[in-house]
């Protein structure tokens, strides 16, 4: 879906913008949407760098603390002076000292590579015309989940990317209703209907979904509302959704879960040590439960959790 239409005068010009971008820290938020869409290239190997991240920032990895994303603390510092850095960081809500003491990490990090004059990052030209899916946010999540319910030659490409098919229920049963809009991925639901929305993976014996995403999901019966998500949900009864409403299911090694709620409203970022929407733990907490989870013991007990099969007179054969 990538079509390389631009010359070697384009990685010429983005790099002149990124040795630039300090100097126009008032279009900050557009330059770097437009950069963002670049995939970097490295100078040295990736194990390479995983290795001196994972040396200079062991204390934090060690205690399981801290929240760095790859933005504003990894390739930002590589790439900016001081000055622009701590100013960008600013407008983030960092301090010029916490900004400063990062930086100066990322840069003793950087004088421990010989790069023979060569610089750390460089952009990548994937032309003007890819299309760029950012899942990294709830709203962004949901708004590229549902491009699949959508007209247009993007919505085209994702769906022939995916391999999915809008209004095909796939084995669902014949009393289950589905939009010419809808995709129902490996799906098993007896009866409902599904409006405007991305299902996948889902077993249920009723669904009533309009304009929601549902992925992993088993359930008795669930109901759904506009924007609503559930992620990788096990519910042995009613599993009820509201509009704009999250849910998600962390299961421990022991078979259990923990049942995590918010909403697109929510700002993750800023309510990461706060617990919400009645939750009985923060999202911090829930992560580190994760962190100590073996996948191999999960994924066992995860497949051996009960689903609530259909009765089969009513599923497609």
């Amino acid at each position: 879906m990538v079509r390389r239409r631009h010359t070697g005068k384009s990685i010429a010009k983005l790099r002149q913008g990124l040795r630039g971008l300090d100097r126009h820290l008032g279009r900050l938020d557009l330059l770097e949407r437009r950069l963002l869409r670049f995939p970097v290239h490295l100078a040295l190997r990736p194990a390479a760098l995983l290795e001196a991240l994972s040396a200079e920032f062991a204390a934090e990895l060690e205690a399981k603390r801290g929240c760095f994303d790859s933005d504003p603390h990894w390739w930002m510092p590589m790439t900016l002076r001081l000055d622009a850095y701590v100013t960008m960081m600013g407008q983030k809500g960092t301090s010029s000292k916490d900004a400063t003491a990062h930086f100066n990490r990322i840069e003793k990090l950087l004088a421990g590579f010989d790069l023979g004059g060569a610089h750390l990052l460089g952009p990548v030209d994937v032309g003007g015309d890819a299309y760029w899916w950012d899942y990294g946010q709830l709203k962004l999540y949901l708004r590229n989940a549902v491009r699949l319910v959508e007209d247009g030659k993007e919505a085209d490409a994702m769906r022939e990317f995916l391999s999915v098919k809008r209004g095909d229920k796939g084995l669902c049963g014949e009393a289950f209703g589905i939009d010419a809009y809808s995709t129902a991925s490996s799906c098993r639901i007896a009866e409902g209907a599904a409006k405007r929305s991305v299902l996948a993976s889902v077993d249920a014996i009723r669904v009533e979904a309009e304009g929601a995403v549902l992925v992993n999901v088993t359930a008795s019966s669930i109901r759904a509302g506009e924007g609503a998500i559930a992620y990788n949900v096990v519910e042995a009864g009613e599993l009820v959704l509201k509009p704009g409403e999250v849910c998600t299911d962390v299961f421990a090694e022991d078979g259990s879960k923990l049942r995590q709620r918010s909403t697109l409203e929510t700002d993750g970022g800023t309510k990461w040590k706060v617990r919400q929407s009645g939750n009985t733990k923060t999202m911090g907490r829930a992560t580190r439960l994760q962190l100590r989870l073996q996948p191999s013991c999960a994924r066992r007990r995860r497949c051996r959790r009960p689903r609530p099969r259909p009765p089969r007179c009513a599923l497609r054969r």
